[in-house]
C-alpha cells in the first residue's frame, strides 16, 4: 500500500512538475515577443547626419501628445529675407516664416538663417503649454522644417533658439501667432 501511494505521490508531483515549467516556457516566450516587438516597432524617430540630405523626424517627450517637425535642411528657406523676418538679440538666428501675428497651422513651415549648427523650436498653446518640440539641422546656414501638432487653444508662440555650451537656451527668438489645425 505504501508503494502505491508512493507511486501516486511521484506522478501527481510530476505532473506539478511539467505544468510549472510549461508556465514558466509560456511566460519566456510571451516576454521575448514583447521585447522584440518592442525593439522593432517603438522608436518612431529617425536620426541622420547632417550631410544627409533627407527629411528626418524630430523626436518629443511630453505626458501631452506631442507633435513634431520634419526636418528638410533647410530647403524650404527662402534665398531673399523678408522685411517681417525676427531676428535674435545677437543675430545668430533669424525667423522667416512663420511672422508675428500669422497663423501656423500644423504641416507649416518653419525657416529661416542661423549662424550655429542646429536650431531648436518649441510651439506653446497658450491653453496646455508646450505643443510640439523638436531641433532643425542648419544647412549652408538656413534651416526649415514642417512642424506638426493639436493645438487646443487659437493663439500661441513660436520659440526658436539654440543652446550654449552650458546646456542654457541663447539666441532666442519669440513669435506671437495663431494656431489653426
Amino acid at each position: 500500500m505504501l508503494r502505491v501511494l508512493s507511486r501516486h505521490r511521484r506522478v501527481f508531483f510530476g505532473v506539478i512538475l511539467i505544468m510549472i515549467v510549461g508556465i514558466i516556457a509560456v511566460a519566456w516566450d510571451h516576454h521575448r515577443k514583447a521585447a522584440d516587438y518592442n525593439a522593432s516597432g517603438s522608436s518612431a524617430a529617425t536620426s541622420s547626419s547632417s550631410t544627409d540630405k533627407t527629411p528626418s523626424r524630430s523626436s518629443t517627450s511630453s505626458t501631452l501628445a506631442q507633435g513634431g517637425g520634419v526636418d528638410t535642411k533647410g530647403s524650404s528657406t527662402p534665398s531673399t529675407p523678408t522685411s517681417s523676418a525676427v531676428s535674435s538679440s545677437s543675430g545668430l538666428i533669424t525667423v522667416y516664416s512663420p511672422t508675428s501675428g500669422s497663423k501656423l497651422s500644423s504641416g507649416d513651415a518653419v525657416s529661416g538663417t542661423a549662424k550655429v549648427g542646429t536650431v531648436y523650436y518649441r510651439i506653446v498653446d497658450n491653453s496646455v503649454g508646450v505643443i510640439s518640440q523638436g531641433s532643425l539641422s542648419v544647412v549652408n546656414h538656413k534651416f526649415s522644417g514642417n512642424v506638426y501638432f493639436h493645438p487646443h487653444a487659437s493663439t500661441g508662440q513660436l520659440d526658436v533658439f539654440s543652446y550654449d555650451s552650458q546646456g542654457a537656451e541663447v539666441n532666442s527668438v519669440q513669435i506671437n501667432l495663431s494656431l489653426g489645425n
